[in-house]
């Protein structure tokens, strides 16, 4: 009986020692597992450039609805990769967060990124290259504003929207604003190095290129449909501009002394008051087209005011008062009392 017994406990501390190496195993496979999920994060954070405390030690940012906008940048400066997303959660948009820093050479906007917010980069003058996500939708304004080292930028077709001063004062020399933007806000202004504008489509903004005395090129495309008050005010060194048969409203040259000669499309309906203000040099106006007398602006005595310097307006209607005679007509005299400036039609 004792020998029955003593065997019995052999079993039992057999199968005890047996269970623990079994849980020794499965916590040993647990560890393991717990340490790969880790490094698997851990791999993740740091290819999209997203490790958690480098975040926290270069950005402030605010969480809404699942989505990241970033309201500070805290870090060094150079070239700046913004994060796509944080904490897993993407970055959709950021404010005035980098306005006036002087120790940003560069930065890389996310495909995450849907919007930039007014002044974001404003007074940033040692920016020198920006690559926009190919989701950018708003540029807002000022966003660039002074960015005097900024020399070209790819706008993507993305965009649709471009704000008041976005890009004024920069040092652009050249912009291709795509088909995809509707409306354009006096968004180059005072970009004085800037030599080569290309146009697709939509509205060319009150004030858009004023004063970019060097702009000697303007390409406009055939589905913009309007050139608002001042959109080329001041442009210089204009010498010569084609205005597409889609525009219907015009109103945006005044002071662009180097015309000499410009063509009037037949889809033109409204000429606004300063249209040709103080272009001193336009000698020569071809109407494609007839003009209602109600959309073509009345002679001002201001004449930052007058559509032309001179009576053309009176001479277009000197025959058909109701909708004008299109030809092209030609300035003579000096614009002095005794030699005013006088326009006549060619036959």
């Amino acid at each position: 009986m004792k020998k029955k017994i003593t065997n019995v406990t052999k079993m039992r501390n057999i199968l005890a020692s047996q269970i623990c190496w079994l849980c020794a195993i499965a916590l040993v496979v647990v560890i393991a597992f717990s340490m790969a999920a880790c490094d698997v994060v851990n791999d993740d954070n740091k290819n999209d450039g997203n490790n958690i405390s480098d975040i926290n030690k270069d950005y402030d940012y605010t969480e809404t609805n699942g989505k990241i906008t970033i309201t500070r940048y805290k870090g060094a400066g150079g070239n700046v990769t913004i994060p796509s997303n944080i904490g897993g959660k993407p970055v959709i948009g950021f404010g005035n967060a980098f306005a006036g820093n002087k120790n940003i050479t560069g930065v890389i906007i996310p495909d995450s990124v849907t919007s930039i917010g007014q002044q974001a980069f404003n007074n940033c003058t040692n920016l020198t290259s920006v690559n926009l996500g190919n989701s950018v939708t708003n540029i807002g304004d000022m966003v660039f504003y002074n960015c005097t080292s900024l020399i070209s930028v790819i706008i993507p077709d993305s965009v649709t929207n471009i704000g008041d001063a976005a890009f004024s004062r920069t040092g652009l020399t050249s912009v291709n604003i795509p088909n995809s933007v509707t409306s354009i806000g006096s968004s180059f202004k005072d970009c004085t190095s800037l030599v080569n504008v290309t146009i697709g489509n939509g509205v060319i903004g009150k004030s858009a290129f004023e004063s970019c005395t060097s702009l000697t090129s303007v390409t406009i495309g055939n589905r913009v449909t309007s050139i608002e008050w001042l959109a080329f005010s001041g442009c210089t060194g204009l010498t010569g501009i084609t205005i597409p048969n889609s525009v219907t409203s015009l109103n945006g040259f005044t002071g662009c002394t180097g015309l000499t000669s410009v063509i009037i499309p037949s889809s033109v309906t409204s000429i606004g008051n300063g249209a040709f203000a103080r272009c001193i040099n336009l000698t020569s106006v071809t109407f494609q087209g007839t003009i209602p007398s109600s959309g073509f602006a009345q002679i001002n005595i201001n004449v930052n005011s007058e559509p032309f310097m001179g009576d053309l307006r009176n001479k277009f209607y000197v025959t058909d008062s109701a909708n004008g005679t299109p030809g092209t007509y030609t300035r003579s005299g000096s614009g002095t009392g005794s030699s005013p400036y006088t326009w006549t039609k060619q036959e």
